[in-house]
C-alpha cells in the first residue's frame, strides 16, 4: 500500500482530505441510499484506524449526519452509522461526552429490538456495545435513559435462542458486558436501577462462555458490597445466598483456571463471606480457598483476605481447617509483601476475637513464628509501601495472644516464655522502641515492659536513619 510523507496511506488521506472540505457531510446528508452507505462505511474506516480521527470527525460536524443514519430503514446504513458512533464512543471521555449532548442515547436505545434476521442480530451487537462504551464513563447518565430493561430482554431472548446462529454468542458477550458496566463501578449504582438485573444475572451464571463468565461475576460482584444509600448488600442478594443459588456456583468458579473468572468470584465471596458464612462453607469454601492459597497471586490475595474476613467470624473454623497453620507457613516463603499486608490483617482478625485455648492453638500452629518474622521482613526496603500498616497489625497481634498467655494458667510468667526465648522475640520487639511514629515504639515498649522481661533486652545503636512510608528505621549493625 502506497504511503504518503504523512505516514497515511493514500486512502486516508484522501478521507481526510474529503472531509475537511465538506464532501463526506454532504455525502451522508444525501438522500441516495448509495451515497449515505459509502459515507458511513468512510466514516467507520477512519474511526476503527486511528483515534485522533474522533476528534476531526466531531470537529467536522460529522456526529449529527450520523445520529439520523441510526433511525435509516436500510439496516445496513444503520449498521454502519451504530458501528461509527460506537467508535466515538470508544474514545475519550471529552469525545463521549460530546456524543452525549448530541443526542446519541435514544436513538441507539431504539436500535435495541429482538431481531429477526442476522444482519438485525449485527446491529444489535454494534448498538449495545456503543451504550456499554458510553456507560464506561458515563454509567449513571445511561441508567437514567432505562436502557437496562431493554437490554435484559434482548437477553433473555438470546439465550432462548442460542443454538440458532453464532452471532448470537457474539450478542450475549456484548449485552454481558454492558450490563455489567451499567451494576458495576465505584460509587455503586442506585439499587432501584440495577436490582432487576439480579435474576438474569444468577441465569447468566451458569454459562459456559469466559467472557460472559467473568462479565457476571463482576456484575454479581457489586451487588455484594453496599450500594449507594444502602447500609450493606442489597436484600434480594441475600435471598439469592439463602436460596442457594449462588454458593455453590459462585464457590466453583473462585478456582476457575482462568484469573478473569476467578478474580470477580472471589471477591464475590470476600463479600458474602460477611452475611452468609454457613451457606458458603456448606458448599466447599474451605476447599476453594485451599486451593486458591496456591494460586496466583491475585487469587492468593483475595483468599487471604477472606480468610481474614472468617477469622474475625469463627477462629474455630480457620483452626480447624488449618487455614492458620498454612497462612503462617507462607511467612517462610518469598511472597509479595502486599501478601504479608493482609497475612497481618488476618491474624490480627483472628487474635482479636480468640479465647484462650483458640489463642494457644493458634500459636501452636505457628503464630508467635509467623508475627516475629513479619517484623523482621518490615526492616527489608522492598517492604517499605506496607511496612507501617504491617507492624502495627503484627504489634497489636502479638499484644493479644501475650495478653492470652499471661492469664491461662493464673501464673506470673507467660505460658508462651519457652517460645518467645526461641525465637528471640526481645530482639524483633524492641528494635521498634527506637523508631518513629511513637504509637509504633510505645505499643513495642508496651510489649517489652510487660511481656518480655524480665528476659534481658538487647542494646541498639542507631547509626542510620532511613524512612520507609512513615516508618523511620534506625539501621542497626
Amino acid at each position: 500500500m502506497t504511503r504518503t510523507l504523512h505516514g497515511m496511506d493514500a486512502n486516508t488521506r484522501n478521507n481526510m482530505r474529503n472531509l475537511h472540505n465538506g464532501s463526506l457531510l454532504r455525502m451522508l446528508q444525501s438522500p441516495d441510499y448509495r451515497k449515505q452507505h459509502v459515507a458511513a462505511v468512510i466514516c467507520r474506516y477512519m474511526l476503527n484506524q486511528d483515534s485522533p480521527h474522533i476528534r476531526a470527525v466531531i470537529e467536522a460536524g460529522l456526529l449529527p449526519a450520523l445520529l439520523r443514519l441510526l433511525a435509516s430503514t436500510n439496516l445496513n446504513i444503520q449498521h454502519e452509522a451504530a458501528w461509527s458512533i460506537c467508535n466515538v464512543a470508544a474514545g475519550s471521555a471529552n469525545d463521549t461526552s460530546t456524543l452525549i449532548e448530541s443526542g446519541a442515547l435514544p436513538p441507539l436505545i431504539d436500535l435495541l429490538h429482538l431481531p429477526t434476521t442476522i444482519m438485525s442480530y449485527k446491529l444489535n451487537v454494534v448498538a449495545a456495545q456503543a451504550i456499554g462504551n458510553i456507560a464506561h464513563d458515563y454509567r449513571d447518565v445511561v441508567l437514567l435513559h432505562h436502557v437496562l430493561p431493554r437490554l435484559l430482554e434482548l437477553l433473555s431472548h438470546c439465550l432462548n435462542n442460542m443454538n440458532r446462529h453464532l452471532i448470537i454468542a457474539e450478542l450475549i458477550r456484548v449485552l454481558s458486558s454492558t450490563i455489567c458496566k451499567l451494576c458495576h463501578g465505584t460509587p455503586r449504582p442506585a439499587l432501584h436501577f440495577v436490582s432487576r438485573a439480579l435474576p438474569t444475572l444468577v441465569l447468566l451464571l451458569q454459562a459456559n462462555d469466559d467472557v460472559v463468565l467473568s462479565n457476571t461475576c463482576w456484575a454479581l460482584e457489586s451487588f455484594f458490597a453496599p450500594f449507594r444509600g444502602e447500609l450493606g448488600p442489597a436484600q434480594s442478594i441475600i435471598a439469592a445466598l439463602h436460596a442457594g443459588a449462588l454458593c455453590p456456583r459462585l464457590v466453583e468458579l473462585s478456582v476457575n483456571s482462568n484469573q478473569e473468572i476467578a478474580v470477580p468470584a472471589l471477591k464475590a465471596l470476600l463479600h458474602a463471606s460477611r452475611e452468609n458464612l454457613d451457606a458458603l462453607v456448606a458448599v466447599g469454601l474451605r476447599a476453594s480457598l485451599a486451593q486458591s492459597l496456591a494460586a496466583p497471586f491475585a487469587c492468593r490475595i483475595l483468599a487471604v483476605r477472606i480468610l481474614a474476613s472468617i477469622g474475625a467470624q469463627d477462629v474455630q473454623l480457620v483452626l480447624d481447617a488449618g487455614f492458620m497453620h498454612t497462612l503462617f507457613a507462607m511467612t517462610r516463603t518469598n511472597v509479595d509483601p502486599m501478601v504479608f499486608f493482609f497475612i497481618a490483617e488476618a491474624v490480627y482478625d483472628t487474635a482479636n476475637v480468640a479465647d484462650g485455648h483458640q489463642t494457644h492453638a493458634l500459636v501452636d500452629a505457628g503464630c508467635l513464628e509467623a508475627v516475629l518474622l513479619l517484623l523482621h521482613y518490615c526492616t527489608y526496603p522492598r517492604f517499605q509501601a506496607y511496612a507501617l500498616h504491617i507492624v502495627n497489625f503484627s504489634l497489636c497481634a502479638l499484644e493479644l495472644v501475650l495478653g492470652h498467655g499471661q492469664t491461662l494458667d493464673g501464673q506470673s510468667t507467660n505460658v508462651f516464655t519457652d517460645e518467645l526465648l526461641r525465637l528471640d522475640a526481645v530482639t524483633h520487639v524492641e528494635f521498634y522502641t527506637i523508631h518513629q511514629p511513637q504509637h509504633i515504639a510505645d505499643r513495642a515498649k508496651l510489649l517489652s515492659s510487660l511481656y518480655l522481661h524480665p528476659m534481658p533486652p538487647p542494646v541498639f545503636e542507631a547509626v542510620v536513619e532511613q524512612n520507609y512510608d512513615g516508618l523511620q528505621f534506625c539501621t542497626v549493625p
